[in-house]
């Protein structure tokens, strides 16, 4: 939905992903599984160093936030990152009462009691993410079929608007973009001119 509104802004997915990958090769490289000495490794770190150096990362909650009605969307992300990433909600999913001298006792299957409204949610994403795609696609090949889906599920088939905040966020980051484009364009021609 966010590049929907913001196509200028793919650039900002893009240099977040380099800084994952950025991120996780060093780790890799500091707990020995990958050497740092490898050519190949010091290549990939170069570039991803560059590509992600010197950039304002859009954290997703703020992503969220320039979107109308993009709080309840962070909410529900925060949510399922407690059953992705390890934390007790995760641990409680293997626990069970128990007549035992703790009370408790492990299961091997976790136990999701919400599993229908995790079904729910993860299908009303996919499905705006559906839209957005065909939004954007010349031939709508299935844009009645999403529109009825859309409408079983509550969600709006109409495209996402900005907030406020959301549209000076963007235009700051457009004239960012324009300046460090200005930049290197000038680096490019070897001008030493102001900086």
């Amino acid at each position: 939905m966010w590049l929907e509104l913001f196509r200028d802004d793919v650039e900002s997915f893009v240099r977040e992903g380099a800084r994952q990958r950025f991120n996780a090769l060093n780790q890799a490289v500091s707990v020995g599984a990958m050497s740092g000495e490898n050519e190949t490794v010091k290549d990939s770190a170069k570039f991803l160093d560059r590509l992600h150096a010197d950039f304002d990362v859009k954290h997703f909650q703020r992503v969220c936030e320039s979107l109308v009605g993009g709080e309840t969307t962070y909410l529900h992300y925060r949510i399922a990152s407690n059953y992705v990433h390890p934390s007790l909600y995760q641990a409680d999913l293997y626990l069970a009462e128990a007549d035992s001298a703790s009370g408790i006792e492990f299961v091997t299957n976790a136990r999701l009691s919400s599993a229908d409204a995790w079904l729910g949610m993860a299908t009303s994403f996919l499905v705006s993410g559906c839209l957005a795609w065909e939004r954007v696609d010349r031939e709508r090949l299935h844009s009645v079929l999403l529109k009825g889906y859309a409408r079983e599920l509550g969600i709006s088939p109409r495209r996402p608007e900005m907030t406020n905040e959301g549209f000076l966020a963007s235009s700051k980051a457009d004239r960012a973009r324009r300046e460090r484009a200005r930049q290197r364009r000038k680096s490019d021609r070897g001008d030493i001119g102001d900086r």
